[in-house]
C-alpha cells in the first residue's frame, strides 16, 4: 500500500532505524509479495510458497509455514496476524478462510491476501549475482569460505540481509522517497539527532568488528543526512 499512489491517505508508525537505512527501489519490494485472490490457481499459490521459502510442515504454527492436504492449503504468511486456509475444487480457489492457531478450524471468509517473501526482501538470482560481484571486488577472496557467505550462497539463508542490501540490490531508495510530497512527519525527538546518535553507533560498532569480520560500512547502509534535513 505504501507504493500505491493512487491511495491518498495513509498512516504510517515506523522506527528511526527504518527511516534511516536504506531500502530497495519500489521494483524490487513488489517482487517480495503476491496477491492471492479467488481467481489464483493451485500451481500458483505452490509456485510462490516455493519462490517465497515457505516451510512445508504437518501442523500451522508459526509465520512462513504452509501445510497440504488434499485440496486444502493453510498458508502463514508474515505479513499476516492469523493463517490463511485455501479450499480448492479443482485447480481453482472456492474459498479463503482465517484459521485459529489454536484449534486450526477456519474461521471469517475473506476475498484474497497476500503471500509475502519468508524473508526481509525477496532475493532473486540477480541480487545473488549482484552479492557475489560486489564481494569479490570489496571484499578479500577469504570471504568466500566465511560463514556468512556460505550460508548465503549455499544454504540460501537469507533471514539477515539488512546489513548486506547495498551489495544485493543495484537500486536503492529511503522510506521518505516512498511517500508523496505532500505529507506529515510527527516524532517524539529531534530526528536530527536520533539520526547523528544511531549513526555514531554504527560507526562504533563497525570499527570494533572490522577486524573480525568482513563488514560493509555504515555510510554505505544509511541515507545522507542532508536528505533528512531537506
Amino acid at each position: 500500500d505504501l507504493i500505491d499512489t493512487k491511495k491518498n491517505k495513509k498512516i504510517i508508525i515506523t522506527t528511526y532505524k527504518a527511516i534511516f537505512n536504506i531500502m530497495p527501489s519500489n521494483k524490487d519490494i513488489k517482487n517480495s509479495w503476491e496477491k492471492i485472490t479467488l481467481n489464483s490457481s493451485y500451481n500458483q499459490v505452490i509456485k510462490y510458497l516455493n519462490i517465497y521459502q515457505y516451510t512445508k510442515v504437518m501442523r500451522i504454527d508459526d509465520i512462513g509455514q504452509y501445510r497440504q492436504s488434499g485440496e486444502i492449503i493453510d498458508i502463514f504468511s508474515p505479513i499476516n496476524d492469523k493463517p490463511i486456509r485455501l479450499n480448492f475444487n479443482g485447480d481453482k480457489i472456492d474459498t479463503i478462510k482465517n484459521i485459529d492457531i489454536a484449534t486450526q478450524l477456519s474461521k471469517s471468509e475473506r476475498k484474497d491476501f497476500y503471500i509475502c517473501s519468508n524473508n526481509l526482501y525477496f532475493v532473486s538470482s540477480i541480487n545473488i549475482d549482484n552479492y557475489k560481484k560486489y564481494t569479490k571486488e570489496h571484499f578479500h577472496r577469504e570471504y568466500q569460505e566465511d560463514i556468512e557467505y556460505e550460508n548465503f550462497i549455499i544454504n540460501s539463508n537469507y533471514k539477515n540481509i539488512q546489513n548486506l542490501i547495498p551489495s544485493l540490490y543495484r537500486d536503492t531508495q529511503f522510506f521518505f522517497t516512498l511517500l508523496q510530497k505532500n505529507f506529515i512527519c510527527l516524532h517524539k525527538h529531534n530526528i536530527i539527532d536520533e539520526y547523528d546518535e544511531y549513526s555514531i553507533a554504527l560507526e562504533k560498532t563497525y570499527n570494533e568488528s572490522k577486524s573480525l569480520k568482513y563488514l560493509i560500512h555504515p555510510s554505505e547502509q544509511q541515507i545522507e543526512k542532508y536528505e533528512l534535513e531537506k
